[in-house]
């Protein structure tokens, strides 16, 4: 239940992102239109790269690392994950309030720890099964997007807020 809450969580967040997006479009200049295309390129490089890495770290065992779930989903949140960080650092990211947007991931990411925490504590959950990542360990995966794309964002508004003194 707490997985798909997590997934309900993550396509809501695209599916409100991508409106968001579309209703930002034109509130973003050419610079910053040019800006996302690079990241585009960038997140897709690094989906394309590290899904040629786990195919030849594949080859190497008798046994996946991770069942087909975990990997594809792994290499996908880490071309997000590097998409949406370049985006903040090259404020080609469609938000005004970044203080306000910190305190929603925030939130987010909180509620993902306390369920991965109360999962971990539980003493039920496998995250490695026959030396194989199970689908569970989607749970700190996803955390760990949220964490990276969270501390982007707070550290962006530390630059911004060290560039208006």
């Amino acid at each position: 239940m707490t997985l798909f809450l997590i997934f309900a969580l993550t396509i809501f967040a695209a599916i409100f992102f991508a409106i968001k997006d579309r209703q930002n479009h034109q509130q973003l200049d050419e610079r910053q239109l040019l800006l996302r295309g690079r990241g585009y390129k960038y997140a897709f490089w690094t989906v394309l790269v590290a899904n040629v890495l786990y195919s030849l770290a594949s080859i190497h065992f008798d046994h996946p690392l991770a069942t087909p779930f975990v990997a594809s989903l792994a290499t996908i949140m880490l071309g997000g994950t590097v998409f949406s960080c370049y985006c903040i650092f090259q404020d080609a990211f469609p938000v005004k309030n970044k203080r306000g947007w910190v305190v929603a991931w925030i939130l987010v990411f909180l509620s993902l720890l306390s369920s991965q925490f109360a999962k971990i504590t539980s003493g039920r959950v496998a995250y490695i099964n026959n030396g194989m990542l199970t689908d569970e360990a989607t749970g700190p995966m996803i955390l760990a997007t949220y964490l990276a794309i969270l501390v982007s964002f707070l550290i962006k508004v530390v630059i911004d807020r060290r560039e208006e003194d």
